[in-house]
C-alpha cells in the first residue's frame, strides 16, 4: 500500500468542510469476467452504461450470481457512486489531521430498503456524514463493475434506481448543510438527474464569494467557498452540454474531466454556438482546457462568474495531468504534471473518484500549491488502484 507521509499535511488551520451531492450506488464487483460476457451484452471493456430500465442490469446480475459460487473471486459489495466515493476518500485523508470530527457530508437519494441501509452503514463507517433522501417505492441504485485484464479494465452498468428521484425540495430542506460547507462538489451524473440542484449550489457559492471582499477575508470575517464540478461521462456532455455551458460552467471554480469527456464538451460548445460556429473545435487538450477555463456568464450577470477557474483534465495512466487556471484579468495559465505509475494494479474502478477525493482533501487543508494538491490526488488514486473497489484501509 502507498504510505501517506504526515509531512504533507497542514496542521496549522482547521480543515474546510466538504459537501458532496451525487448518485449513491452499491457497487457489485465481479473480478476476472470472461470477455465473452461483455460481448454478449454489447459492453466495452472500459465504459459506463446507464441502464435505468434494468433489463441488461438484471440479466447480467443473474449470470454473475450464478457463476460466483464457482469462482475463486466471489462478488463483492462496496458503497459506491462517484461523489460518495470521493467523500469517503477525502474523509479518510482528512482524518489524519483531525480524527475527532467529520469533515465531509454526502447528499443523495436511496430506496427505503435493506440495500440502502447497508450502504449507509458502510459510508458512515468511513466517517462521512450521510444525508439520504429515502424513496419508499423505488429501490436503491446499484452498479455492476465488471473487471477484466487483471483489473486494468472495468465496464460499469449502472441502474440509478432511487437516485434518479432526487428532489430539489430535499436539498432546500437541508440547506443548512450547504451553508456550513466551504467546498461543494457535484457530479455530472447528478446534474443529468437534477440540474436545478447543481445550479442552486453554484449560485449560492458565487453569491457568497461576491459578498466576501478581500478586506473581510484578511480579517477573518468571512471565508470564500469553492464550487467543484466533475463532468463524469461523455453522455453528460452530449446530452446536457448546451445547458451546462450556459448555466453552470461559468459558475464553476474547479472543473474535472478526463480527456474524452473534455473533447465531447468542447464539441458541444462549438455546436451550440457558445463558441463561434465558423471556428473548428480545438484539437489539443491544452486548447480545450483553456477554452473551458474561459467560459463566463453572459450579460449583466457576469459578476456571478467564478473569479478564477481551475480546469483539470486527466488522461488515465497514459499522459500528463493538465491543469489550467484562468482569472478575469489574466490569460489562462497552463501546468502539466506527470502521472506516477502504479505497478500492481488490482482494480481501476474508483481510482478517478479517489483522485478527486485526494485533491479536495488537500484543498480542504488550505493547501495552495497545485503541485501538492495533485500529489495528494495521485497518491489517493494509487491507493485505490491496489484494492478491489473503492475500499479504504481500516485502522
Amino acid at each position: 500500500m502507498i504510505s501517506l507521509a504526515k509531512d504533507h499535511l497542514n496542521h496549522h488551520q482547521p480543515c474546510l468542510r466538504i459537501l458532496g451531492l451525487g448518485i449513491p450506488l452499491m457497487d457489485i464487483i465481479a473480478q476476472e469476467v470472461d470477455p465473452a460476457l461483455l460481448a454478449k451484452y454489447h459492453l466495452l471493456p472500459n465504459d459506463v452504461i446507464r441502464d435505468d430500465e434494468g433489463l441488461r442490469h438484471r440479466a447480467l446480475l443473474g449470470e454473475l450470481l450464478a457463476t460466483s459460487g464457482k469462482s475463486s473471486n466471489p462478488i463483492q459489495k462496496v458503497a459506491g457512486g462517484a461523489v460518495q466515493n470521493s467523500m469517503r476518500v477525502a474523509q479518510w485523508w482528512l482524518s489524519k489531521v483531525d480524527n475527532h470530527h467529520r469533515k465531509t457530508t454526502f447528499l443523495g437519494a436511496v430506496g427505503d430498503d435493506a440495500l440502502g441501509r447497508e450502504m449507509r452503514a458502510k459510508t458512515e463507517a468511513d466517517g462521512v456524514e450521510v444525508c439520504y433522501q429515502l424513496e419508499p417505492t423505488t429501490p436503491t441504485g446499484s452498479c455492476l463493475c465488471l473487471l477484466t485484464d487483471s483489473g486494468r479494465n472495468r465496464s460499469l452498468v449502472a441502474n440509478f434506481g432511487a437516485s434518479s428521484a432526487f428532489r430539489l425540495d430535499f436539498l432546500e430542506d437541508h440547506f443548512h448543510l450547504v451553508q456550513q460547507a466551504e467546498i461543494i462538489y457535484v457530479s455530472g451524473f447528478h446534474y443529468a438527474v437534477c440540474p436545478q440542484a447543481a445550479e442552486l449550489l453554484a449560485k449560492h457559492v458565487q453569491e457568497f464569494n461576491l459578498g466576501c471582499t478581500e478586506k473581510d477575508s484578511k480579517k477573518g470575517r468571512k471565508r470564500r467557498k469553492y464550487f467543484v464540478f466533475n463532468l463524469s461521462a461523455v453522455y453528460v456532455a452530449r446530452q446536457h452540454g448546451d445547458q451546462l455551458c450556459r448555466r453552470l460552467l461559468p459558475l464553476v471554480d474547479l472543473f474535472f474531466a478526463n480527456a474524452e469527456e473534455a473533447r465531447a464538451l468542447a464539441e458541444e460548445m462549438v455546436n451550440s454556438g457558445k463558441k463561434e460556429k465558423n471556428e473548428d473545435c480545438p484539437n489539443s487538450l491544452e486548447q480545450i482546457a483553456k477554452l473551458l477555463a474561459d467560459v463566463r456568464v453572459d450579460g449583466e450577470n457576469d459578476k456571478l462568474s467564478s473569479a478564477s477557474r481551475t480546469v483539470i483534465i486527466t488522461q488515465g495512466g497514459e499522459g500528463d495531468i493538465l491543469v489550467v487556471k484562468s482569472g478575469s484579468q489574466q490569460e489562462p495559465e497552463m501546468q502539466k504534471f506527470s502521472v506516477v505509475k502504479v505497478d500492481a494494479i488490482v482494480d481501476s474502478n474508483g481510482a478517478g473518484d479517489a483522485f478527486v477525493g485526494g485533491y479536495l482533501a488537500a484543498l480542504a487543508m488550505r493547501e495552495e500549491s497545485e503541485k501538492v494538491r495533485i500529489e495528494a490526488a495521485t497518491r489517493a488514486a494509487g491507493q485505490i488502484l491496489q484494492v478491489i473497489g473503492c475500499q479504504l484501509p481500516r485502522k
